[in-house]
């Protein structure tokens, strides 16, 4: 159970929430273990983004864009090829 501020919400397995960090939050656990991956930057000197990922068929590709990509596996395994674009 999520809350920020003066809302609550209850999460599902790779939702991403997005808010200020100006904002007070807290988070309390209602069953099983937590995998929690944040992304804090400041949204005046970075460009950032915060995607999920559902592979249910293989091979998938897909490309990503910027100076650095950053990969984290909720449930699975997965193997990653690098391929450099032009």
């Amino acid at each position: 159970q999520l809350k920020l501020g003066s809302s609550q919400r209850t999460l599902k397995i790779g939702q991403v929430v997005q808010f200020s960090g100006d904002v007070p939050a807290s988070c309390e656990l209602l069953t099983g273990k937590v995998k929690d991956l944040g992304l804090i930057y400041q949204r005046n000197k970075v460009q950032a983004q915060f995607k999920v990922h559902r592979f249910s068929q293989k091979p998938l590709s897909f490309e990503t864009e910027g100076n650095l990509s950053f990969l984290f596996v909720i449930q699975g395994s997965f193997t990653i090829s690098l391929y450099p674009g032009e």
